[in-house]
């Protein structure tokens, strides 16, 4: 039964990865990284800091991420603690 169980997680995993991947091939900005630090991007700018310390918001410079393939970005939105990027937001026309 243990044996089972164990396949069937390994099993998941290597689906879910599979997914992952996938999703990142199709979307989202291939520049931006999670995990990466905002102050690298050239086309970032500060924009503000949040409520809580340590956290902030840039949005994107003029020229800069205007579009994912076909479709137009309107605005960005890139959350930050610490400098390091946690999620960004797009917002489409």
């Amino acid at each position: 039964m243990r044996i089972i169980l164990i396949l069937l997680l390994f099993i998941t995993s290597l689906i879910t990865e599979a997914q992952n991947a996938e999703l990142d091939k199709r979307n989202g900005f291939k520049e931006i990284k999670l995990l990466s630090n905002a102050n690298e991007y050239e086309g970032l700018k500060f924009d503000k800091v949040q409520e809580e310390e340590h956290k902030a918001i840039y949005s994107k410079k003029s020229g800069y991420f205007e579009s994912i393939g076909e479709i137009a970005i309107k605005d960005l939105s890139v959350y930050t603690y610490n400098d390091l990027i946690y999620r960004y937001i797009r917002i489409n026309l």
